[in-house]
């Protein structure tokens, strides 16, 4: 279990990179969370999120591309 988030924090760091104006928090949180769940229901909660939080479009991003890697990797269901 350990190693699964050693891999998401990997992830995070991967698509901050890619998203420098990402919020760092947002992602962390939303990421480091997200592992063994369903990847549809984190999409839904993804946007629901975006919206009370107003996050900007670089953190959906980052968040919806660290789901599909996670998806990829075996994290989420």
């Amino acid at each position: 279990m350990e190693a699964d988030y050693d891999l998401v924090k990997a992830i995070i760091e991967k698509t901050l990179e890619k998203h420098p104006k990402a919020k760092r928090i947002a992602v962390e949180n939303f990421l480091m969370s997200s592992v063994g769940y369903d990847y549809d229901n984190q999409i839904r909660n993804l946007y629901l999120d975006a919206s009370l939080y107003r996050w900007n479009t670089q953190t959906v991003n980052a968040i919806r591309q660290g789901l599909n890697v996670m998806l990829q990797n075996g994290l989420l269901k």
